[in-house]
């Protein structure tokens, strides 16, 4: 069967679908849920990108800008900022005031696969390049790690931001 492109809220009190939202025009591939629980963001296939009310289903924002498939969506502990990262091979941060883009910058040659943030805001990242890297707020590179013949899918920060956890296919 084809996959839905249908974003759907449950309650996990009565596991009832309490939202659907139909907007994405390709297969969902990440979604994410702000720290202070008022956002979701939802992406997909095509690059579309989309912040929601979850309470309601009501769009709040559509974030243009990536040219393909968007595979990973991180919020910054303040809920403010969101990142987002592409086949495209770019990591775009996006403010939640306006829904505007704040910053944009090539991150892995090839796509990049996975972006996290840290508790104090460090941006990690994985790519098809096999490389693992970490950012400050702005995309200025502050480390690159090789990951060998893996190719790295998913990245994360322990509690204290002192380790990467990166996961291969």
């Amino acid at each position: 069967s084809e996959p839905s492109r249908l974003l759907k809220i449950h309650s996990t009190a009565t596991g009832e679908a309490e939202q659907k939202i139909k907007k994405h025009t390709d297969w969902i591939t990440a979604i994410a849920f702000s720290p202070n629980c008022q956002l979701l963001a939802s992406a997909d296939r095509n690059g579309g990108l989309h912040v929601w009310d979850p309470e309601n289903g009501q769009e709040i924002f559509a974030l243009a800008g990536h040219a393909s498939s968007v595979h990973g969506l991180a919020w910054r502990g303040d809920s403010k900022i969101l990142a987002s990262c592409s086949e495209d091979g770019s990591i775009k941060t996006w403010e939640m005031e306006n829904g505007k883009q704040v910053k944009t910058w090539v991150a892995h040659e090839g796509g990049a696969m996975g972006v996290a943030y840290s508790h104090e805001g460090l941006i990690a990242s994985c790519g098809r390049n096999g490389k693992v890297r970490t950012w400050d707020g702005d995309g200025n590179k502050k480390k690159s790690m090789e990951m060998g013949e893996e190719l790295p899918v998913s990245v994360t920060f322990n509690h204290d931001g002192k380790r990467l956890i990166a996961s291969t296919f």
